[in-house]
């Protein structure tokens, strides 16, 4: 796995963690199902470009950060 994709992953779940979300929430939110954020959580699954654009506006966050 790559470490850009660790970086993501812990991302997500921080944030997510930090705002009092859980991952069904997130992932009605941005159009997925929860076994999708779970599994991007995990490490089980990558994201594409586009889901992470979806994070990202979802979050408030721009991708570098």
């Amino acid at each position: 796995m790559s470490r850009l994709n660790d970086y993501f992953r812990s991302r997500i779940k921080t944030i997510r963690e930090d705002r009092g979300l859980r991952q069904k929430d997130v992932g009605e939110a941005i159009g997925v199902v929860q076994a999708q954020v779970s599994n991007l959580e995990a490490g089980r699954s990558v994201a594409n470009l586009d889901q992470v654009e979806l994070f990202a506006r979802y979050f408030d966050v721009q991708i570098g950060e």
